[in-house]
């Protein structure tokens, strides 16, 4: 998609974005694919950060449909420049939050149940 640098002001000022904030996210340099197991499927966006350095957005979608104890939020999408706006459910933080939290005590008690005793 090609952008036309004179519209990031504008979109940044509709979004709530800093313009030059804006153009980076818009200008994602490649998508790379991650996990694309049974019910999940994972991206990676890169692009480069405001000190030059090579960075990486991490997207993952579970398509399991599991029971959370907060409900989800309907979230509006920041839209895409000459895009319609859209929404999204999102899992409340404290959800998210909980999922990695589990994830990290899990990680760390594989870990420690492989070390020699």
């Amino acid at each position: 998609m090609k952008f036309d640098p004179s519209s990031f002001p504008a979109a940044a000022k509709a979004t709530g974005f800093q313009s030059d904030n804006l153009e980076k996210v818009l200008r994602l340099r490649e998508v790379q694919n991650g996990i694309d197991d049974h019910a999940l499927r994972e991206w990676h966006l890169g692009y480069i950060n405001h000190a030059g350095a090579q960075e990486r957005i991490q997207v993952e979608i579970n398509f399991l449909m599991r029971a959370c104890a907060l409900p989800p939020r309907v979230l509006a999408a920041a839209p895409a420049i000459g895009s319609p706006p859209c929404e999204f459910l999102v899992l409340a933080a404290e959800e998210l939050f909980g999922g990695k939290i589990k994830a990290m005590i899990v990680a760390e008690y594989l870990a420690q149940s492989r070390k020699p005793a």
